[in-house]
């Protein structure tokens, strides 16, 4: 059916020219139509148009080049629209397809919806609404296949992820029935196939001390949609016990009313392991620390924050005292000019010697003469310094006896 050429009003254009052009096949076997129905649609949006005059035609371009929707007429010679359609739909091909015929039936446009058409439009008409109405279906089939191959591409990320997550994963329905896990979940309960978890309640993979806890957080998952990471002591099939962070969140369906939970379970057992021989290598070394012969003490920023128990007996001061003070605040006296040269010196030079001797007075008052010994945490960095501390006063006071009786 020969047509002429259209004018569309600017009220009827739509610009859309900030989306992506969607490219269209249209196959119909009148050239004059196919034409005139380029520039129709062209002018009504971001459309990019090919044309070809028949099934086989269409078929081989579709092979060469990519479109977002294919227009179609029923009625051509060779292959008809219908034959067309199920071609593509017998491949597998879903590319939004719609049927634009002026000599279609009612019972046509059903069998043409049927076998997956996305729409039905009739040429006959006033051009301006045809095209409009054209235009818009068009516009519609495509946006909604994009969003069908978004979502199938999110849906097939979250997958992936799922399956793929070091972390066990389990879905459970609003009852805590599980409905589904990964492989990760079923490598860390011990069991060999979903089919012996799905059904499950996922208390049941909660040592029982711990299930009360379970599901309260559940229900607050439920509440508020998520729930922090927790520790929490599980089940695995033969009853064996280990620690395991888990945190659980909610998910919605289509109207979004919440209809199950995903349960993300961390095993902790070699970190808790780990965790343990720390402490004890730490209580091991503290209690090496705190009966050594020597004092020691750790100075940050020239303030002291830890001592050890024979540091506390050589200075004479608790604890909880030798906070307030920087290492020379004992200094006796007589000593103080001198070791305000030495820190002079080292303002001024950057270099700290590694051995000091000087008096001391403890808090009692008694005199006591000390050697420390100066080391770093970090090398070239003394804002923190070890200080181990020997009482030397019993070897002072027998080379002054000795110097005075030579």
């Amino acid at each position: 059916m020969t047509q002429s050429t259209v004018e569309f009003s600017k009220a009827t254009t739509v610009d859309i020219s900030k989306e992506a052009p969607i490219r269209v096949l249209h196959v119909d076997d009148e050239p004059c139509f196919l034409k005139t129905a380029k520039q129709c649609l062209e002018v009504q949006g971001h459309f990019r148009i090919d044309t070809a005059s028949s099934v086989d035609e269409a078929m081989e371009k579709m092979k060469k080049e990519k479109y977002d929707a294919v227009i179609s007429d029923y009625q051509m010679p060779g292959k008809d629209g219908l034959q067309f359609l199920k071609k593509l739909r017998a491949k597998g091909d879903s590319i939004p397809f719609v049927m634009f015929t002026g000599r279609g039936r009612e019972e046509v446009a059903i069998e043409a919806l049927n076998l997956g058409a996305d729409g039905y439009f009739n040429k006959v008409g006033n051009p301006e609404t045809v095209y409009c109405e054209l235009a818009h279906g068009i516009r519609q089939s495509v946006e909604r296949k994009r969003a069908e191959v978004r979502a199938w591409q999110e849906e097939e990320r979250l997958r992936a992820i799922f399956a793929s997550s070091p972390d066990a994963i389990i879905v459970s329905d609003l009852s805590e029935k599980i409905v589904d896990c990964n492989e990760a979940a079923l490598k860390l309960t011990g069991l060999s196939s979903k089919k012996e978890i799905v059904g499950k309640n996922c208390l049941e993979l909660t040592a029982e001390k711990d299930r009360d806890r379970t599901l309260k957080n559940l229900e607050r998952a439920f509440q508020q949609g998520t729930t922090a990471s927790a520790e929490y002591t599980l089940l695995k099939e033969d009853g064996e016990e280990y620690p395991a962070e888990v945190s659980a969140s909610s998910f919605c369906d289509s109207l979004n009313n919440p209809v199950g939970f995903a349960i993300v379970i961390r095993d902790i057992t070699e970190r808790k392991q780990m965790e343990k021989r720390l402490i004890e290598s730490e209580e091991r070394y503290r209690s090496i620390v705190e009966n050594i012969h020597d004092g020691l003490a750790i100075i940050e920023d020239g303030k002291t924050v830890y001592a050890n128990n024979r540091m506390c007996e050589i200075l004479g001061y608790p604890k909880s005292e030798l906070e307030k003070f920087s290492g020379f605040d004992f200094a006796a006296p007589e000593e103080r000019e001198r070791l305000q040269r030495i820190q002079a010196d080292i303002e001024r030079t950057g270099i700290r010697p590694e051995e000091l001797e000087f008096w001391i007075i403890r808090k009692d008052g008694t005199k006591r003469c000390i050697q420390n010994k100066y080391s770093t945490i970090r090398k070239d960095d003394w804002s923190t310094r070890i200080v181990a501390t020997t009482d030397i006063t019993e070897r002072k006071k027998a080379e002054m006896h000795i110097a005075r009786a030579s």
